[in-house]
Protein backbone atom coordinates (compact mmCIF):
# COMPACT_ATOMS: atom_id res chain seq x y z
CA UNK A 1 0.00 0.00 0.00
CA UNK A 2 1.36 3.42 -0.98
CA UNK A 3 1.46 6.38 1.40
CA UNK A 4 0.63 9.61 1.31
CA UNK A 5 4.13 10.76 0.47
CA UNK A 6 4.81 8.44 -2.15
CA UNK A 7 1.57 9.46 -3.96
CA UNK A 8 2.63 13.25 -3.68
CA UNK A 9 5.68 12.25 -4.85
CA UNK A 10 4.62 10.59 -7.41
CA UNK A 11 1.97 12.91 -8.98
CA UNK A 12 4.31 15.90 -8.70
CA UNK A 13 6.80 14.21 -10.65
CA UNK A 14 4.14 13.26 -12.98
CA UNK A 15 2.81 16.45 -13.73
CA UNK A 16 6.42 17.83 -13.88
CA UNK A 17 7.71 15.64 -16.76
CA UNK A 18 4.15 15.86 -18.41
CA UNK A 19 4.84 19.93 -18.37
CA UNK A 20 8.70 19.36 -19.22
CA UNK A 21 7.77 16.79 -22.58
CA UNK A 22 4.73 19.40 -23.92
CA UNK A 23 7.65 22.08 -23.66
CA UNK A 24 10.90 20.24 -24.59
CA UNK A 25 9.87 17.28 -25.74
CA UNK A 26 10.18 18.35 -30.07
CA UNK A 27 14.07 18.63 -28.59
CA UNK A 28 14.06 15.53 -26.99
CA UNK A 29 12.78 12.63 -29.44
CA UNK A 30 12.60 15.25 -32.43
CA UNK A 31 8.70 13.88 -33.73
CA UNK A 32 5.63 15.53 -33.83
CA UNK A 33 4.29 12.94 -31.56
CA UNK A 34 2.62 13.13 -28.27
CA UNK A 35 4.47 11.55 -25.04
CA UNK A 36 2.17 11.18 -22.38
CA UNK A 37 2.85 10.08 -18.45
CA UNK A 38 0.20 7.78 -17.77
CA UNK A 39 1.57 6.24 -14.48
CA UNK A 40 4.67 7.21 -11.88
CA UNK A 41 5.77 4.07 -9.36
CA UNK A 42 8.23 5.53 -6.63
CA UNK A 43 9.64 3.15 -4.62
CA UNK A 44 9.81 3.36 -1.05
CA UNK A 45 13.13 4.57 -0.20
CA UNK A 46 12.05 7.44 -3.01
CA UNK A 47 15.27 6.81 -4.95
CA UNK A 48 13.97 5.53 -8.36
CA UNK A 49 10.66 6.49 -10.20
CA UNK A 50 9.53 4.52 -12.90
CA UNK A 51 7.49 6.21 -15.97
CA UNK A 52 4.93 4.76 -17.33
CA UNK A 53 4.41 6.19 -20.57
CA UNK A 54 2.14 6.08 -24.41
CA UNK A 55 3.24 7.23 -27.64
CA UNK A 56 0.19 9.00 -30.19
CA UNK A 57 1.22 9.78 -33.71
CA UNK A 58 4.85 8.33 -33.51
CA UNK A 59 6.41 7.03 -36.52
CA UNK A 60 8.75 4.95 -35.02
CA UNK A 61 8.15 3.79 -30.91
CA UNK A 62 11.35 2.64 -30.74
CA UNK A 63 13.54 5.73 -31.75
CA UNK A 64 11.51 7.67 -29.43
CA UNK A 65 12.16 5.54 -26.42
CA UNK A 66 15.49 5.45 -27.59
CA UNK A 67 15.99 9.04 -27.29
CA UNK A 68 14.52 9.34 -23.81
CA UNK A 69 16.69 7.07 -22.38
CA UNK A 70 19.30 8.92 -24.01
CA UNK A 71 17.86 12.12 -22.36
CA UNK A 72 17.47 10.62 -18.98
CA UNK A 73 20.34 12.93 -17.25
CA UNK A 74 18.72 16.24 -18.94
CA UNK A 75 14.94 15.40 -17.85
CA UNK A 76 16.20 14.76 -14.39
CA UNK A 77 18.23 18.14 -14.46
CA UNK A 78 14.84 19.68 -15.87
CA UNK A 79 12.76 17.56 -13.24
CA UNK A 80 15.04 18.70 -10.53
CA UNK A 81 15.30 22.30 -11.64
CA UNK A 82 11.58 22.69 -11.40
CA UNK A 83 10.77 20.42 -8.26
CA UNK A 84 13.95 21.92 -6.61
CA UNK A 85 11.84 23.83 -3.56
CA UNK A 86 9.78 20.31 -3.22
CA UNK A 87 12.11 17.39 -3.14
CA UNK A 88 15.35 16.85 -1.52
CA UNK A 89 16.67 14.41 -3.58
CA UNK A 90 15.73 13.72 -7.02
CA UNK A 91 15.24 10.23 -7.95
CA UNK A 92 16.45 7.93 -10.74
CA UNK A 93 14.09 7.72 -13.57
CA UNK A 94 12.97 4.50 -15.85
CA UNK A 95 10.74 4.45 -18.34
CA UNK A 96 8.91 1.42 -19.38
CA UNK A 97 6.36 1.73 -22.73
CA UNK A 98 2.69 1.74 -21.20
CA UNK A 99 0.67 -0.43 -24.17
CA UNK A 100 -2.17 -0.75 -22.14
CA UNK A 101 -4.04 1.49 -24.86
CA UNK A 102 -2.91 -0.71 -28.02
CA UNK A 103 -4.16 -3.77 -26.21
CA UNK A 104 -7.50 -2.27 -25.26
CA UNK A 105 -7.62 -1.35 -28.90
CA UNK A 106 -6.49 -4.94 -29.83
CA UNK A 107 -9.55 -6.52 -27.41
CA UNK A 108 -12.05 -4.27 -29.19
CA UNK A 109 -11.35 -5.22 -32.48
CA UNK A 110 -11.63 -9.04 -31.48
CA UNK A 111 -15.13 -8.20 -29.70
CA UNK A 112 -16.24 -6.34 -33.28
CA UNK A 113 -15.25 -9.40 -34.94
CA UNK A 114 -16.86 -11.95 -32.62
CA UNK A 115 -20.33 -9.30 -32.64
CA UNK A 116 -19.90 -9.48 -36.87
CA UNK A 117 -19.81 -13.54 -36.47
CA UNK A 118 -22.62 -13.43 -34.15
CA UNK A 119 -24.79 -11.37 -36.93
CA UNK A 120 -23.74 -13.12 -39.71
CA UNK A 121 -24.75 -16.76 -38.01
CA UNK A 122 -27.85 -14.70 -36.64
CA UNK A 123 -28.85 -13.80 -40.83
CA UNK A 124 -27.46 -17.68 -42.28
CA UNK A 125 -30.42 -18.92 -39.03
CA UNK A 126 -33.07 -16.68 -40.16
CA UNK A 127 -32.85 -17.47 -43.78
CA UNK A 128 -32.71 -20.96 -43.18
CA UNK A 129 -36.18 -20.83 -41.00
Amino acid sequence: MDSRRLKKVSTLLQETLSEILVREGSNIYGSKCLVTITNVVVTPDLSVARFYFSLFNADDNDAVMVALHKNISKLRGLIGNKTRHQLRKIPDIEFYADDTLEYVFKIDKIFEQINKDRQALENENKKQD
